[in-house]
């Protein structure tokens, strides 16, 4: 039986680790040639390892529950129609997973729930309401709650639930096209807000080159240094800002 994924939480794996290692690492050392005219600021790898690391799971997971949802829109598309149809959840299920495999293939996260739950009812004879309340409580993500609350009230009371389905795709699918319009946008700022932010380190890298002995003072004394360090903290608060800024809840 397939393993399943808590979508609440990511971790890097071994690749990933060694990916970010290496821009982290090769990052800092160049920092530290620019700024420094010295490599030793890349042993503060050891330092921003945890932090970066938290950061990039971060973005991940994000990116991979967005994923998620886009691909769970059509999943309820599919199997409204095949619940208007006449056809019970597993049958809808089934004709999903198909639907799902030749959309996204079959190593696309719905796809793979999809065979999960279907797994689980087969093999270890979960209800129906389990698979997707555990489905649910393993995303965090509120649309996928919301059938399945719905699913469970239209068991409970015999409600029409192809039509609570249908009506659940339609606003899922108005919400993403809201939020991608919204996205878009902040994706704007943000990247205008990206070239704002490397342009000291573009300045720098521009002296260094087309006068090389003018910043030299600012390597050879102590006060120099310091105001390197201080230009590459504005550097830093400056792209955090930025990001806390762009990171809309929608």
């Amino acid at each position: 039986m397939r393993m399943a994924i808590d979508y609440r939480t990511y971790r890097l794996n071994r690749k990933e680790c060694v990916r970010l290692a290496v821009v982290l690492t090769a990052g800092l050392l160049a920092l530290g040639l620019l700024f420094y005219e010295s490599p030793l600021p890349g042993a503060a790898v050891f330092l921003l390892w945890k932090p970066a690391r938290k950061f990039r799971e971060n973005q991940l997971r994000r990116k991979r529950l967005q994923q998620l949802r886009l691909q769970f829109r059509d999943f309820l598309n599919t199997i409204s129609s095949a619940f208007a149809a006449g056809r019970h959840f597993q049958e809808a299920l089934e004709g999903a997973g198909r639907e799902m495999g030749t959309i996204y293939g079959e190593d696309a996260l719905m796809t793979r729930e999809i065979h999960i739950m279907m797994e689980r009812m087969d093999v270890s004879g979960e209800s129906e309401l389990t698979v997707l309340e555990d489905f649910a409580r393993r995303t965090g993500v509120e649309e996928v709650s919301d059938f399945a609350q719905i699913f469970r009230a239209c068991r409970e009371s015999g409600g029409n639930l192809a039509q609570a389905v249908e009506k659940s795709a339609r606003m899922l699918s108005e919400k993403i096209t809201i939020e991608d319009g919204i996205r878009s946008m902040v994706s704007q700022k943000r990247f205008e807000g990206e070239i704002i932010t490397v342009m000291p380190v573009l300045i720098v890298l521009s002296l260094r080159f087309l006068s090389p002995g003018y910043l030299d003072v600012m390597y050879g004394t102590a006060a120099g240094r310091i105001m390197m360090t201080g230009c590459l903290g504005l550097v830093a608060a400056a792209y955090y800002s930025i990001e806390r800024i762009t990171d809309i809840a929608v």
